[in-house]
């Protein structure tokens, strides 16, 4: 349970170490540059008459460590020495065991031990060095992933523990707070190995956290800023589009509800063009009467009826009369223009003492096409307007008028015609 533990602090401590790097590098260079000062530790090297301190510095836009004072030690251990050698430092101090040999080491390991990295390679030390894991302090840093070939590249380092132990309890009699062990020079900071165990350290506030905790903060609210802001005004936008689709809805149902009535009035108005130019006019039929009988033929009767075959409404031409040769009659209405399907309604009969025949013929009116100019064009109107997520625009609207109630105009109907033509001849 501990070690699952262990392994899940960790696994938190390095997330958030690489999180902060990737927070640093949004910052400019020279301030990035400052706060990685700040939080780099001093480092001490242990000489046999003197003490060498390597205090952070930039050079170049580069943190390293620059050798910045030494003092000699004294004759016997004293706690203060330190406080008196070097009075502004007040941190812990890496050490640098000059004279310590320490092993380096790289490696290529499968992708699937970089969970418990450190772990893994306290348990298997004696396989990649002479020592077994209690005889040495180790520290493992990871170089990179591959993930073709689901290999991890890594890097470690080990120190002795004897030797360590010495010139760390020296370094601590004489005043020093250890935070760690370095692992190659102090002014080389690339690989940053810390060979001293996280359970051995003097801890101390990391001045990077709180300097730059500051600044994560205004970070995070810029990026909550500008990740907000195109939505507020999404937002907005949305809203002021909503109001003015549902202002233009009334008006687009009022449009089409004028429309709708104007295509009820077109469509009334076919109606009566249809019916009233469907067939000849009477004066038509009058003036091709005429022209076609002959002059020896005389009309006592003369009816156009309406009668409906099948739904399709037909008109009729009713004859009666007297004609010195009637049964040339049909023939010649038969060539007409306007009728056809002529037949005589009764025998024809002679007229005693004179030289005539009564006949009684019917014919039927031919239907004539309707023409383009006459109709009107019918505007379809869509069934909806607009898209149903905008609805309800009575709340900002008054309520539409119904569409008017219009009557249809009822079927037009031909009353028999009937002429007493008496005085009419052709």
């Amino acid at each position: 349970m501990s070690l699952i533990s262990s392994s899940w602090i960790q696994r938190c401590r390095d997330g958030w170490i690489k999180w902060q790097a990737e927070l640093l590098q949004l910052l400019p260079q020279k301030v990035r540059a400052r706060l990685q000062q700040s939080a780099m530790l001093p480092a001490v090297t242990l000489k046999d008459h003197e003490v060498l301190l390597w205090m952070p510095t930039v050079h170049q836009g580069i943190v390293t460590r620059g050798l910045h004072a030494s003092s000699a030690l004294p004759s016997s251990p004293e706690s203060s020495f330190a406080q008196a050698a070097f009075p502004n430092l007040d941190s812990p101090v890496m050490l640098w065991l000059d004279g310590v040999k320490v092993l380096r080491r790289q490696l290529t390991l499968p992708a699937a031990l970089s969970e418990n990295l450190a772990q893994t390679f306290a348990y298997e030390t004696d396989r990649y060095t002479p020592f077994h894991a209690d005889e040495v302090y180790s520290d493992i840093r990871l170089l990179s992933h591959h993930e073709a070939t689901e290999e991890i590249e890594v890097a470690f380092a080990v120190i002795p523990k004897k030797p360590t132990d010495t010139l760390l309890a020296r370094a601590r009699s004489l005043g020093f707070a250890v935070g760690g062990i370095l692992a190659d020079a102090p002014d080389r900071v690339e690989e940053a190995f810390n060979l001293l165990p996280e359970s051995k350290r003097d801890h101390h506030k990391n001045a990077l956290t709180q300097r730059i905790k500051p600044m994560m903060i205004a970070v995070i609210l810029a990026l909550i800023a500008v990740t907000a802001l195109p939505l507020i005004q999404k937002a907005d936008y949305l809203s002021r589009l909503t109001q003015s689709v549902q202002a233009l809805r009334g008006k687009a149902l009022r449009i089409e509800t004028l429309y709708a009535t104007q295509n009820t009035y077109v469509a009334q108005w076919n109606v009566i063009q249809k019916e009233k130019t469907a067939f000849p006019t009477m004066l038509s039929v009058l003036n091709e009467v005429t022209q076609l009988l002959p002059t020896d033929t005389w009309l006592t009767q003369l009816e156009v009826r309406l009668v409906k075959n099948e739904g399709q409404p037909q008109r009729y031409v009713y004859l009666r009369g007297e004609s010195k040769d009637a049964s040339k009659l049909i023939p010649l209405l038969d060539e007409s223009t306007l009728f056809h399907k002529t037949a005589p309604r009764a025998s024809i009969t002679g007229i005693q003492n004179a030289d005539a025949e009564l006949f009684d013929i019917g014919t039927q009116m031919i239907a004539l096409p309707l023409k383009e100019e006459e109709v009107l064009e019918i505007k379809p109107v869509k069934d909806q307007a607009l898209p149903s997520a905008i609805q309800d625009p009575a709340s900002s609207h008054a309520p539409l008028s119904p569409t008017p109630n219009v009557q249809e105009l009822p079927e037009a109907t031909a009353t028999p015609l009937s002429m007493d033509a008496d005085s009419v001849a052709t």
